[in-house]
């Protein structure tokens, strides 16, 4: 019996190189990304408030595509006293992306096997001493509010900054014939 055919919906690097892999394995995919990824919705906006980063006591990255999409709209190196938090592993990984980060107070859960995302990153962010007066939080035009309300609620003050944003998959007529063609399977 033939495999059949896994349809990859992961968008960016991470779903290309999930398909990569399982075809490396034998298993035949398609990567059919949910959506990809777009630039800022107001560019200007971000770069000037991007401009006072030094301003915020603490910059939260929501994702590895959150970081990739910030470091080209970085006027200069990273401030000294803005620390960095990360919601797991991946987005750790993007950090080398931001100039002058390397030094950066970084806060992140420790790996992926005790947990990731914004329910293990918040924890941590509780600990901080001092605790966090200012924090921006880089993410899509549209997510998740749980974490930003949780550091509302404990008095941090929050402003959310898209970075970039989440646009529909391009669908040509090639993929349109492989997706009948894999329906008829």
């Amino acid at each position: 019996m033939a495999l059949r055919t896994l349809i990859v919906t992961r968008p960016g690097a991470a779903g290309r190189a999930l398909t990569d892999e399982l075809m490396r394995r034998g298993q035949p995919s398609l990567w059919l990304p949910a959506f990809e990824f777009g630039g800022p919705p107001d560019e200007a906006q971000a770069r000037a408030l991007l401009a006072r980063l030094a301003e915020f006591d603490l910059a939260i990255f929501v994702s590895p595509q959150a970081v990739r999409a910030t470091a080209p709209l970085l006027a200069g190196p990273w401030p000294q006293g803005t620390a960095i938090a990360a919601v797991g592993a991946g987005t750790c990984a993007a950090l080398p992306a931001l100039t002058g980060a390397t030094g950066a107070r970084v806060i992140a859960p420790a790996g992926d096997e005790g947990g990731s995302g914004s329910e293990a990153l918040w924890p941590l962010l509780q600990a901080m001493r001092p605790p966090p007066r200012r924090v921006l939080l880089l993410r899509a035009g549209s997510g998740r509010e749980w974490l930003g309300q949780q550091l509302a609620a404990a008095g941090t003050e929050v402003t959310t900054l898209a970075v970039y944003t989440r646009l529909p998959p391009v669908v040509t007529d090639e993929l349109r014939s492989r997706l009948a063609a894999l329906a008829a399977e």
